[in-house]
């Protein structure tokens, strides 16, 4: 069984961790407070690392960035946002975890046809550009965090550090940008396989535009498309064997 670490944001109950370690046998939760504790003392040495992992955003992309990496104790890391759905046996990371050599896998966002972008995302095309003209040329365009595999020897905190620093500079700390850019930079630095044909990063609501979602190992529903990852969900469910004599893997 691969062991599951689960990073407690703050938000979590004594019930919730209840629920999740009933759910999934041996798996551990790594509770805020003492978080907080390791993460400050493994970042004392990077300023900007330091800085913005004591932020108080809302969104909480200042924990995502350090703890899931950081702090479990496992030589590999699959990490996984909550709103991703595997919908048949995931030969790609099996194939990575199988194999001894020292790469990364990651995807990038699906590229939605006739789609016209607003002003906001082609704001946001521009600073990508930017970003990756003072960073780092190869930087992926469109890079999604939701789903990655990597070393932990591969997590550079000092690299992390320089990225941060530029995005203080240009004002972007509140945003999105500091953790979805840092790995970002860390994937294209490293070495590491685009795996989009596997894994499919949906942005939108309209999932229509892709037919056969079943050809894929699996789905992030992240942004808008949150909005129907819970019916789609719903639908996966009925597919396995809590409600079917029948396994989700064939």
């Amino acid at each position: 069984m691969i062991p599951a670490f689960v990073v407690d944001d703050g938000t979590l109950t004594e019930k919730d961790v209840k629920k999740i370690k009933d759910h999934i046998k041996g798996i551990k939760v790594s509770r805020r407070i003492a978080n907080d504790k390791r993460i400050k003392k493994a970042l004392s040495k990077y300023k900007y690392c330091l800085k913005y992992r004591s932020e108080r955003f809302k969104d909480r992309f200042y924990i995502k960035l350090f703890d899931p990496f950081l702090l479990p104790e496992y030589k590999k890391i699959i990490y996984m946002d909550y709103d991703v759905l595997f919908l048949k046996r995931p030969l790609e990371i099996v194939s990575w975890l199988n194999s001894n050599k020292n790469f990364g896998l990651y995807a990038t966002e699906y590229k939605y046809k006739n789609y016209l972008p607003n002003f906001e995302n082609r704001e946001w095309k521009i600073i990508e550009k930017m970003f990756a003209k003072k960073i780092n040329p190869s930087f992926p365009s469109d890079f999604n965090s939701g789903l990655l595999c990597l070393y932990k020897s591969s997590y550079q905190p000092k690299r992390v550090n320089d990225v941060l620093r530029y995005i203080y500079d240009v004002g972007l700390e509140n945003t999105w940008t500091p953790e979805q850019f840092s790995l970002g930079v860390l994937f294209s630095e490293m070495k590491s396989k685009n795996i989009k044909n596997k894994c499919l990063h949906l942005t939108r609501e309209e999932i229509d535009l892709e037919k056969d979602l079943y050809k894929y190992e699996c789905v992030h529903f992240a942004y808008m498309a949150k909005n129907v990852y819970y019916p789609f969900a719903l639908k996966i469910a009925l597919r396995t064997k809590f409600f079917r004599n029948k396994k989700i893997y064939k």
